[in-house]
């Protein structure tokens, strides 16, 4: 079992995105993507993401990749993972 999320984000304030993730197939895939834009200079974001594998699931592969564009000096993405 294979499954994608891409998630994307602009952040023009202050914003917290949290996502969270459950595999429970013994030998499932999971590839999580995370882009960001932080377009304005009181721009603060935080990224918390979570894949949590249950126990009959010790067989996943899972990935996380996080790309952030900062446009303007002074602001932050924090990334969780």
């Amino acid at each position: 079992m294979y499954s994608m999320c891409t998630l994307y984000a602009i952040y023009i304030k202050q914003q917290i995105k949290n996502h969270q993730r459950r595999l429970t197939h013994p030998r499932g895939e999971a590839d999580q993507l995370h882009k960001c834009i932080a377009a304005a200079s009181s721009a603060r974001g935080v990224f918390d993401g979570n894949v949590k594998v249950e126990r009959e699931a010790q067989q996943t592969d899972a990935r996380q990749l996080s790309r952030n564009l900062l446009l303007v000096p002074k602001v932050s993405v924090l990334v969780y993972m």
